[in-house]
């Protein structure tokens, strides 16, 4: 099974290393190794319970990809006992996940350390409520690198203690969890031309102009899903296809994205986001800028303002 990618490596200790003192999502991008962790930061106040860390807005909408981790090397040897494999051997998420959704192991998945990944840090642990979420984590967990995963999820509260929740990230549970490949998210994409995707020689740009936009909007290095920014950008990568309209109707008229630019705005009691598209034209070096306004006060976003040419 080499050409399965490893989820968790036997480690001489399981510690996922604390974020700095002061996190902030572009200082997140180390601190997490393949397998789980076994200090559990308890509450001095309430050693009974440990609350899930703060996250700006409270919700979580991340594009990434669902892993699970041993909590502990006991945790480990246990999976290896049950299985008959060799307790030093690599553990591919394919044997991991038939190891758990047997109905006899299911007391080894409620040990496991759920963790939902970004692009290039982890941006949350994921707390099972119920069987019914735990049977989901299970049947997301996949090993081929082609699929896309998307987390919607709320704050999980105050918590038992756990090795789990030892690397201080927010600790959410899962409202709604997608998965699919790039490829099956672009044959769905509804195209610019009456909803119909290109045909001829634009079939491919269009394709090729998607997947770009796509990416760029949910594999930034400091995307993890957690802020009111981020949650607005990977809601549009998923949920607006008029944003790719927009870019690839540009392009065929000369003009290039050059930026993308979320800010809040004021919005009262609600939490809003204008997101900015600045494209530039290539011959007439002519900025446009067009926004769009999203609300990410609950846990699911929606759009309120729809793509407009703005002037300032």
């Amino acid at each position: 099974m080499t050409d399965q990618a490893p989820i968790v490596r036997p480690l001489p200790d399981y510690a996922i290393s604390p974020p700095p003192a002061v996190p902030s999502p572009a200082a997140m991008t180390t601190g997490a190794v393949p397998g789980g962790c076994v200090d559990c930061g308890q509450s001095a106040a309430n050693p009974a319970a440990v609350a899930s860390p703060a996250v700006a807005g409270g919700y979580v909408y991340a594009v990434g990809r669902l892993h699970a981790r041993f909590p502990s090397l006991g945790a480990e040897r246990e999976y290896a006992q049950l299985t008959g494999a060799d307790p030093d051997a690599v553990v591919h998420t394919g044997q991991l996940k038939d190891a758990l959704a047997v109905a006899e192991h299911r007391y080894l998945a409620r040990q496991m350390c759920w963790v939902f990944s970004g692009p290039t840090a982890d941006a949350c642990a994921v707390v099972a409520r119920d069987e019914r979420d735990l049977d989901e984590l299970i049947d997301t967990l996949v090993d081929d690198e082609q699929v896309v995963q998307a987390l919607v999820g709320s704050p999980a509260g105050t918590l038992s203690p756990s090795p789990c929740l030892a690397a201080g990230l927010a600790v959410m549970w899962p409202d709604q969890l997608l998965s699919f490949s790039l490829d099956e998210f672009l044959d769905a994409l509804p195209g610019p031309d009456e909803g119909k995707p290109p045909k001829g020689k634009d079939a491919e740009p269009w394709r090729q102009t998607a997947r770009s936009l796509f990416d760029h909007l949910t594999r930034r290095s400091e995307n993890r899903g957690l802020t009111d920014e981020h949650r607005a950008m990977n809601y549009m990568a998923l949920r607006y296809p008029q944003v790719y309209h927009l870019i690839f109707n540009a392009q065929r008229e000369g003009k290039a994205l050059i930026g993308v630019e979320p800010r809040l705005a004021a919005g009262g009691d609600r939490r809003l986001v204008d997101v900015r598209f600045v494209l530039r034209h290539a011959n007439t070096h002519v900025v446009e800028r067009y926004f769009c306004r999203v609300d990410t006060t609950d846990v699911f976003p929606f759009l309120t303002n729809p793509l407009t040419l703005t002037y300032d």
